[in-house]
């Protein structure tokens, strides 16, 4: 088998695995919200629904997925490197987020913290910002900025819905994250990334 064959089969195995987890998480996330129920009489239909979107989405995100790495995976290169998550201390640096910076899980969050930066540098600069969220919504946007259409435009593509919130990974509704979010946000010390402490480690 040629390399970009293999590669292609390494690819099409993961995103079966991908669209494994996604059902199962799909599950998770309707289970006391509005799932499908077994007694319901349109129960099949239903779920014949949801799977046409899944497949869609297979084939949506089959041409932009190089990789996927399941948690399963990742735990097996912490115990090939005898890495103890157990014993590792939290570090309190990681703690000291900007209010900002923290927004970055979010779609329009990078782009909003760095807007905030260049007012800050250049409060008469004229900042003009286009961003996207989803796979498609991205492709449309770069589709834009090769025609020429955005020069000068700050651009943000988030390839999850809604951003990393909303991603494949996630437990909690999108709302629910969001809310937390938006908690953890309002938590932070230090609102702007130009006030970051940090900022003096990038400047050495």
């Amino acid at each position: 088998m040629r390399k970009k064959e293999k590669q292609n089969a390494a690819r099409d195995k993961n995103m079966g695995e991908y669209m494994q987890i996604e059902g199962l998480l799909d599950k998770v996330r309707s289970t006391g919200m509005g799932g499908i129920s077994a007694d319901d009489d349109r129960a099949v239909e239903k779920l014949e629904a949801k799977l046409a979107g899944l497949e869609a989405m297979q084939e949506e995100l089959r041409n932009d997925v190089d990789f996927v790495l399941t948690y399963e995976e990742l735990m097996g290169i912490f115990e090939a490197k005898d890495v103890d998550l157990k014993t590792i201390e939290p570090d309190e640096e990681l703690k000291n987020g900007t209010g900002l910076g923290r927004g970055f899980a979010a779609a329009g969050g990078v782009a909003l913290a760095v807007e905030d930066v260049i007012r800050k540098l250049r409060p008469d600069a004229e900042v003009k910002i286009q961003r996207a969220d989803g796979l498609r919504e991205c492709r449309k946007l770069l589709t834009l900025a090769r025609a020429g259409k955005l020069d000068g435009y700050l651009l943000e593509g988030m390839a999850c819905p809604g951003g990393c919130i909303a991603g494949a990974g996630t437990i909690i509704a999108p709302e629910q994250a969001a809310k937390k979010l938006k908690e953890h946000i309002a938590q932070a010390d230090v609102t702007s990334c130009a006030d970051s402490p940090f900022c003096a480690e990038l400047e050495k």
